[in-house]
């Protein structure tokens, strides 16, 4: 059960920053990239379970779906998970001038804060959050997160490293333009 929730906590973390990710230079000239033109992550993504890895169990095949509307600095996410028959939805915004966010838990109660900012055609996202357990043990985790879009528009990469109190983690999910 605690390993479910955990997984749960970081599946949602790491789809709080998918709300960040969705079209990284889509209907953009090559000369455009070049030139250093930020590009509009704005669209609708699925999750593709069989290309995506580091996910165990049941958050392994959930259907993720992200809808992001993009207006430099803000992103404006609408996430939806749907896990064992269940439909959870949360709305979530991100700015990528590195101000600062503080965005709902994705599990439970209490909030998650993080920065956000470019790293050339990528968005990157750090993240500190922490969880008690029913036990009343503190469980820390930090991440980061990078989204980078294909050079066509169509797949969003979302790699996130995460720091757990069992040790380090990489998930890379893997989104197909809806």
């Amino acid at each position: 059960m605690k390993r479910a929730s955990t997984q749960i906590i970081m599946l949602l973390a790491l789809t709080t920053t998918v709300a960040l990710g969705a079209r990284l230079g889509h209907g953009q000239s090559d000369k455009s990239k070049e030139e250093g033109a930020k590009p509009d992550f704005s669209g609708a993504w699925i999750r593709d379970n069989n290309k995506s890895s580091g996910l165990q169990g049941p958050l392994a095949t959930a259907e993720l779906a992200v809808s992001i509307t993009h207006k430099d600095p803000e992103f404006r996410i609408a996430r939806s998970i749907k896990l064992n028959e269940q439909q959870m939805t949360q709305e979530l915004v991100y700015y990528t001038d590195h101000r600062g966010e503080t965005n709902p838990a994705t599990i439970g109660s209490g909030e998650v804060k993080s920065k956000t900012k470019w790293t050339k055609n990528k968005i990157e996202t750090t993240a500190s959050w922490s969880r008690t357990s029913r036990t009343g043990d503190v469980s820390n985790f930090d991440s980061t997160e990078k989204w980078e879009l294909s050079a066509d528009g169509k797949i969003l990469t979302d790699t996130v490293d995460i720091s757990t109190p069992n040790g380090m983690r990489s998930i890379k999910q893997v989104f197909n333009r809806k």
